[in-house]
This record gives structure tokens, sequence and C-alpha cells, in this order.
């Protein structure tokens, strides 16, 4: 994309960089008790409770159609 943009003379940032792409499409793990040691952090809700809220609420948005098998 950041191709594209060059070619086409647009100044602005593509929407997708190849740096952001690598971003998100690789996977990172983090240590939380390392991250509560060095930052005093602690979630607020859980890795399973912070699923639960987001399918409920991509179910509850109409967005995706859900059926239970």
């Amino acid at each position: 994309m950041e191709g594209l943009w060059r070619l086409l003379r647009i100044s602005q940032r593509p929407p997708l960089t190849r740096e952001a792409f690598n971003l998100v499409g690789s996977r990172h793990r983090i240590s939380m008790e390392k991250v509560h040691r060095e930052l005093g952090y602690r979630p607020r809700v859980s890795y399973e409770q912070a699923m639960q809220q987001l399918r409920e609420q991509i179910i509850g948005s109409g967005f995706v159609r859900y059926q239970q098998t």
C-alpha cells in the first residue's frame, strides 16, 4: 500500500503500512507478572472475562449473526 501511495504521490500516510501490518500480525506475549512487578499494573478483568465481554458486544451489535449449535 505504501508503494501505491508513493506512485500516486499521496502525501498522507496510508491507512495500513507494512510496519503496522507486521505489528498486528505477529504474536507478542507479555508476562503479566513482569508487568505487575515492574509497572505495578493489574488488569481490571481477566483475559477470559474480557473475551466473554467482547463476544457479547459483537453479538449484541447485530454485526455478526450467531447461532448456537
